[in-house]
């Protein structure tokens, strides 16, 4: 399967995780539902996307803060009742690649060009195509709540 995406991702921001240390995230996008390439939500409907995760300054890269990011959005789509999720990887992030596998996301042999832009620190907006990859996980079921606050009461 190839896919080719014309989607655009949003401008980069930075954003912090809370805690006790606090580490910068960069942040492009988040989506609530489905890809934003529309080749791959075809492929993969109803499928949540991560995207754009990335640590940074390098440094803190490869102390636990992407694998953390990763099952908190894992937990909370599964919560939602998802069974899967789904992010890209550029074909040239063998690390992040590594990293998502070892984690349980699986390739899906849908390859597509991720399209964005940025502006860098001159104010320069800078349009980018990177080929990637779409990988999936998939999630248990949300376990059931237990007590009176998901129970309908027949009257």
């Amino acid at each position: 399967m190839r896919c080719v995406s014309t989607a655009s991702k949003r401008v980069s921001a930075r954003s912090s995780l809370p805690g006790p240390a606090r580490f910068p995230l960069e942040q492009r996008r988040s989506c609530g539902r489905g890809c934003a390439a529309p080749e791959i939500n075809r492929c993969f409907p109803d499928c949540p996307e991560l995207n754009g995760l990335g640590v940074w300054p390098p440094e803190r890269r490869s102390h636990g803060i992407g694998t953390a990011i990763l099952r908190a959005a894992e937990a909370h789509v599964q919560r939602r009742g998802y069974r899967r999720i789904g992010l890209g990887v550029d074909d040239a992030n063998h690390r992040a690649g590594a990293l998502y596998l070892r984690l349980g996301y699986q390739e899906t042999g849908c390859h597509y060009l991720d399209r964005y832009h940025y502006i860098d620190e001159h104010g320069t907006r800078h349009e980018v195509a990177d080929p990637a990859r779409f990988l999936i996980k998939q999630l248990p079921a949300a376990p059931t709540r237990r007590g009176g606050s998901s129970r309908v009461s027949a009257s």
